[in-house]
């Protein structure tokens, strides 16, 4: 353990104010509106007081300056559709994999630098039947298997959006979703997935997301650099462990800090 380098903190702070910010766009607040208490935002987000204080200057640095982008009315209509789309699949999919994705998020730290997933499901740890973990549990499990939770739902949401002639809308708005989707699938790992694909459907649809993600970017989901081949060997290694029912958490670290994330 003495030799496992420490995941970096240095950005947390720029972290957290990315969060913030995400979770003032999934609730909704408008110009005016009270967000919870420095305290409570603090909990929520798993930090300290002074981190999250430091949090809330960097956050001016994030938010858009000038004036916010019109949308019209038929363009507002069509993306709330289209985001329907996309959760659906997202929430049906993660619904039959919580299990998993709990197992692998009970061995994780709770409090480290994570790349941040707050989105369809916000705070409220649940789906459907089943319980979830927060998002640095949530995220961190599902890069550790090699299904980073960007890749969910979203390539079956792309090939409805391309059917329907609104891709260019989505594109539109989503500025840097070519970009995200390229450096989520430097992390998949196809092999172990095509395995489970075997044993539920959920898997098959996640091999669907990845396919039409691919058609889109016209380029295969794979590693990329010399860390990303060493994470994608090991998560290998993990499932093998997983199926035999021996103790794989002992990985987890190590594609923690290949990643320099816990998600």
């Amino acid at each position: 353990m003495n030799n496992i380098t420490p995941i970096n903190k240095q950005s947390l702070p720029d972290t957290i104010a990315r969060e913030i910010r995400n979770f003032i766009i999934d609730r909704n607040y408008h110009k005016g509106d009270r967000l919870p208490a420095t305290a409570e935002l603090a909990k929520l987000f798993g930090v300290g007081l002074p981190t999250l204080r430091e949090a809330i200057k960097k956050l001016e640095t994030i938010l858009p300056q000038g004036l916010a982008t019109i949308i019209s009315i038929q363009e507002e209509k069509t993306i709330k559709k289209l985001i329907t789309v996309f959760e659906k699949h997202y929430r049906d999919t993660v619904e039959q994999i919580a299990p998993i994705i709990n197992k692998v998020a009970s061995y994780l730290p709770k409090r480290r630098e994570r790349v941040l997933h707050i989105g369809l499901f916000g705070y409220s740890r649940g789906v459907g039947k089943v319980q979830l973990p927060r998002a640095i549990g949530f995220t961190g499990a599902l890069y550790s298997l090699g299904i980073p939770p960007e890749i969910i739902g979203t390539g079956r949401g792309i090939k409805y959006a391309i059917e329907n002639n609104q891709m260019k809308l989505l594109e539109k708005y989503y500025l840097n979703i070519k970009d995200d989707l390229r450096k989520a699938g430097r992390f998949v790992q196809k092999d172990e997935l095509n395995k489970l694909a075997k044993k539920s459907p959920a898997w098959k649809d996640i091999l669907k997301d990845i396919e039409e993600i691919e058609k889109y970017l016209e380029e295969k989901l794979e590693p990329k650099t010399k860390e990303e081949k060493e994470h994608f060997e090991i998560v290998k290694k993990l499932h093998k462990k997983m199926d035999s029912g021996k103790i794989f958490h002992i990985y987890l670290n190590h594609l923690a800090i290949l990643r320099k994330s816990l998600g």
